[in-house]
């Protein structure tokens, strides 16, 4: 049993790495206003955001509940980001604050945890020329294909920002494309060295679910302003893939079932986001 907690463990950090990393955008009304509100957010020079997650588990029977709070500033050009998450679980809290700074053709990641801070190319944890083409193409492309499967249920004011409300929901087949591309993108032996965590992440992955997803949209400006998604089911549907690969007997008289799993994401600031400098900590490195 000992063995199988970390090894769930540690999978599911990275798939919830890749999971944040996926989910930075969704896909909008219809395919006009999808096309101008995709290019408005990747032509913004920069913008703040701010993402709540809320997860719920039954583990033999007992809930326990896990609340992730991420605050990012983007600006584009030169490129870089901060962004602090906060994970609290059990009575316990855990902050992570990190920086992606363009530093000529390289991108680099420093990262401050409880253990002091690190840096390291973003290179060795995605290839960056695939995840490029991904944003300039498969981006759009998959937005457009979710058009259908949403429509307009009414308005609302978000921060004094009057908003179309849409909802719908993101299909299995859809998912699944992204999350491949998502796999495909990552350097899985830089992200975990243990081949079993690898092998859970990417059986993980391969078990899609449809994702309900509501949007706001300024109609004025074609923005998105914020965004929530349902991956309650999906995640129930991977629990699932990693019993199944346990040895027979590993897991008696263990269960556990995802109840909630809700993501939550404002977007402010639109090209005038907080700025930022690196602090002194991770200069020294």
């Amino acid at each position: 049993m000992k063995h199988t907690i970390k090894y769930f463990a540690a999978a599911l950090a990275v798939l919830m790495l890749a999971v944040a990393l996926a989910a930075g955008c969704g896909p909008e009304p219809v395919e006009v206003r999808i096309r101008k509100a995709v290019d408005n957010l990747e032509q913004a020079k920069s913008y703040d955001m701010v993402m709540e997650g809320s997860m719920t588990m039954k583990t033999m029977g007992l809930p326990v509940s896990t609340k992730i709070s991420v605050e990012a500033s983007y600006f584009a050009d030169p490129m870089k980001m901060r962004m602090v998450t906060t994970t609290k679980a059990m009575g316990e809290s855990m902050a992570i604050e990190q920086y992606i700074i363009a530093e000529g053709d390289a991108f680099i990641v420093y990262q401050k945890s409880e253990d002091g801070w690190t840096k390291q190319e973003m290179s060795m944890l995605f290839d960056l020329d695939a995840l490029k083409q991904y944003s300039a193409s498969k981006n759009l492309e998959f937005y457009v294909k979710s058009a259908a499967n949403f429509e307009k249920v009414g308005t609302e004011k978000i921060d004094g920002v009057s908003t179309d409300v849409l909802e719908g929901f993101i299909a299995a087949a859809q998912m699944q494309d992204l999350m491949d591309d998502v796999l495909g993108m990552m350097n899985m032996q830089t992200l975990t060295e243990d081949p079993v965590v690898a092998e859970l992440v990417r059986a993980m992955f391969g078990n899609m679910q449809d994702v309900p997803l509501k949007l706001w949209i300024d109609p004025r400006t074609y923005m998105p302003v914020q965004y929530y998604m349902d991956m309650t089911e999906t995640m129930n549907a991977m629990m699932g893939v990693v019993f199944g690969m346990m040895p027979q007997g590993e897991l008696d008289g263990f269960s556990l079932e995802v109840t909630n799993y809700t993501m939550t994401t404002r977007i402010t600031n639109v090209n005038k986001a907080t700025d930022f400098t690196l602090p002194a900590a991770a200069l020294a490195l």
